[in-house]
């Protein structure tokens, strides 16, 4: 995890990974996952999701759950900090 003001803190996260691609999933599940990840990483929702679909669908793209047990690391406090807010 990264922020502007945190670039020299990190977060570790340990637990079970997933991908989720084409091979594995319902393509319904992969679109929708493909769109909330673009928009949590990007902070903005693409103009036309049906081109960023097909794109996404030609690239391949996958998805990666993380389903963390345990979360450590320098940035921590900050993180907790700014979800209370």
């Amino acid at each position: 995890m990264s922020h502007v003001d945190w670039w020299s803190r990190f977060l570790i996260f340990e637990g079970n990974a997933e991908l989720v691609h084409s091979g594995n999933s319902d393509p319904e599940i992969l679109r929708v996952a493909r769109r909330h990840i673009f928009s949590a990483t990007t902070r903005r929702r693409s103009a036309d999701w049906e081109q960023y679909d097909r794109i996404a669908a030609t690239d391949k793209r996958v998805a990666m759950v993380v389903r963390p047990e345990h979360i450590y690391g320098s940035a921590l406090a900050r993180m907790r900090d700014a979800l209370a807010k």
